[in-house]
């Protein structure tokens, strides 16, 4: 496995997550099925990791937003006009 993760490799990485998988799942089933060191199972845990992070934030950054409401004006209330 080389430094860094292909395209292929992520795209299964984050088919495994959307199946229900934890990162640590994931990384360690990969760790198993390929007999990864633990330096590539930490590359992939990482990996699943930062996938899950980019996903809540699309989940949460798509919400839609309530309006900000406008402020009312002050009224002066001395009694002077």
């Amino acid at each position: 496995m080389s430094g860094k993760l292909t395209q292929d490799q992520l795209d299964d990485i984050r088919q495994r997550l959307n199946d229900g998988m934890s990162a640590d799942d994931t990384a360690n089933f990969y760790g198993r099925v390929a007999d990864l060191d633990l330096i590539e199972i930490a590359r992939i845990r990482t990996a699943a990791y930062e996938i899950e992070q980019e996903e809540k934030r699309d989940r949460t950054g798509n919400q839609r937003r309530r309006p900000a409401r406008p402020l009312r004006q002050r009224t002066d209330r001395s009694g002077s006009r």
